[in-house]
């Protein structure tokens, strides 16, 4: 079987033809090829497996007909061209140019020898087009490798960052550019035992899909934590402990390297969206006990107020009862016994309310001690 194709050009049916044909038959396949045909010439495809070359007799033709021809068959000039001239003028070289011929030869030349040349070129093309197939392989290799070499990266970027966000919103924003790097869309759901948050990339309040996840979500702590994956109808759910990653839809064959890409973000997500919750959980705890110190403050200085409110009432009362006896006295006309008396009296009343004073004083200090460390906790927290 012929290894090779061979489209002619220009050939007349003559016996020029018939001694080319006989010969380039051992290693071509021949497929003459009219030009002067209204309808257009279809370009001819490299085949790496049989490799085209066109033979062009130009002993006819030499102009712009036969160079439209060339061009049509041969529009990207990835087939070799061989242009046989009666001369080698100017002219003929420049229409060989022209029409993009790898080289031209006399038609005269022995026909073993053109069939040979023509089989060396039709080789050397095999050759090239292989080259160009394992180079474009490579390249678009390379481009993937490039592109999941970024997408890691961006991964890579938010788990060493991740604990620079310091709010849910901040973390969830990130999170979105890495979906818009990817070219996907969907959501992002925060959990604990009682609260959660959800975020979409658009914005959007979508119950459904907050539903949607908490049912695999239900799957997922069933599984205890070993199905962390899932996809479904081209959409797919990532889980950890406190977060659910939600794509919206990925085509079937980028699914894969999107798992990927989730899953190697869902390390420093977890640690991070975790870490936010113990803050946010340790802020209400602080605001808890700032609400209970002041409290107890406020009843500190109103239980301070009734002690000193106490101590001027008491003093009132001492000094009232010594006018009233002093008054008693003068009217009574007491012997001097009898006043003794009362004046002792009045000395132990007196002397058992300043112990009672004094043991008052040191309520008041403790209180205004509890008040001032009430100040001073309240401003550490």
């Amino acid at each position: 079987m012929p290894k090779y194709k061979l489209f002619t050009i220009g050939f007349d049916q003559n016996s020029l033809y018939a001694n080319y044909s006989k010969h380039l038959a051992i290693d071509f396949d021949i497929i003459d090829t009219p030009f002067e045909e209204a309808e257009p010439l279809s370009p001819i495809e490299p085949d790496e497996k049989k490799p085209s070359l066109i033979l062009v007799d130009s002993a006819k033709r030499a102009d712009e007909t036969l160079i439209d021809a060339i061009k049509a068959l041969n529009p990207n000039k990835k087939l070799p061209v061989v242009i046989l001239t009666e001369t080698h003028d100017a002219n003929n070289i420049d229409v060989a140019y022209q029409a993009g011929a790898y080289d031209i030869f006399d038609s005269n030349f022995p026909v073993e020898e053109l069939s040979l040349k023509l089989h060396s070129i039709a080789k050397s093309q095999q050759q090239q087009l292989k080259v160009e197939k394992k180079y474009k392989n490579a390249q678009l290799a390379a481009f993937d490798a490039m592109a999941d070499s970024a997408e890691l990266g961006h991964a890579l970027h938010f788990v060493s960052h991740s604990f620079e966000f310091n709010t849910f919103e901040e973390l969830a924003k990130k999170i979105f550019e890495t979906y818009s790097n990817l070219n996907i869309k969907g959501s992002l759901l925060i959990y604990d035992k009682d609260t959660e948050y959800y975020f979409s990339d658009d914005d959007e309040d979508r119950p459904l899909e907050v539903k949607l996840i908490n049912s695999y979500r239900a799957k997922h702590l069933s599984s205890e934590g070993s199905e962390r994956f899932f996809t479904f109808n081209n959409r797919i759910l990532v889980f950890t402990t406190h977060t659910a990653l939600f794509v919206r839809h990925v085509e079937e064959n980028k699914q894969g390297r999107v798992r990927d890409i989730l899953g190697a973000i869902t390390t420093g997500l977890e640690a991070r969206a975790h870490n936010l919750m113990e803050k946010q959980k340790e802020a209400l705890r602080i605001e808890i006990i700032r609400s209970l110190i002041a409290a107890v403050k406020d009843a500190s200085l109103d239980f301070r107020t009734l002690f000193e409110n106490h101590e001027r009432e008491s003093i009132d009362i001492i000094d009232h009862f010594i006018g009233n006896m002093n008054t008693g006295f003068s009217i009574l006309e007491l012997t001097e016994d009898q006043e003794a008396y009362f004046v002792d009296l009045a000395n132990e009343t007196i002397h058992s309310l300043i112990e009672r004073y004094t043991d008052e004083v040191k309520l008041k200090n403790n209180l205004e001690k509890i008040v001032l460390c009430s100040r001073a906790l309240t401003k550490v927290i």
